[in-house]
């Protein structure tokens, strides 16, 4: 094989790969966004248990969202596309407001979910499944869920904007310096 084609080939393969990883970063926000919207869409007139279980089964997939962004970050580091560049800022500018929502907002409302539903049901009247959906083994790890995910977020941040201070670029500037 030549040099000059062993060289192509790495090059194509870096481009596939980061590539590879844009996608499935996309693909993992995809997921958590439709998880919100049937969360948000089945559980908004629904008794409190049912809310609660709901919540759960968002927050059970909240750490992913951190994950997503952070793979597509990292392959829109190359090649990226003009539309691309106009989303990348509004994702920088989002992920303080994630941090605060996913570590403070959503264990807040999970835990008004949990006073509702232990005000309005008799304890000694729920099946062994809604008794699991109220028990401390449950909502804890839920709660540090949301923590570890908010933490993530605001660390994201801080890397992000500790490399524009860096650079002394904006995140436009920064995304967009090296457009294919």
């Amino acid at each position: 094989m030549a040099e000059g084609s062993s060289r192509s080939l790495r090059t194509h393969n870096l481009v596939f790969s980061l590539y590879q990883i844009r996608l499935v970063g996309v693909l993992i926000v995809i997921l958590f966004l439709s998880r919100l919207i049937i969360a948000v869409a089945s559980g908004l007139f629904e008794p409190s248990l049912v809310r609660l279980s709901v919540h759960s089964f968002l927050i059970n997939s909240l750490p992913l969202l951190p994950l997503g962004i952070s793979l597509y970050l990292l392959g829109a580091g190359h090649r990226r596309r003009p539309r691309e560049l106009k989303i990348l800022p509004h994702i920088c500018n989002s992920l303080p407001v994630l941090a605060v929502l996913c570590g403070i907002v959503f264990p807040l409302v999970l835990l008004m979910n949990l006073y509702a539903a232990t005000a309005d049901t008799v304890i000694d009247k729920l099946t062994p499944y809604q008794q699991e959906l109220i028990s401390s083994s449950r909502i804890l790890p839920s709660v540090v869920a949301c923590i570890i995910t908010g933490i993530g977020f605001f660390l994201i941040s801080q890397q992000m904007q500790r490399l524009f201070r860096k650079y002394n670029v904006s995140c436009r500037q920064f995304f967009g310096s090296r457009m294919a």
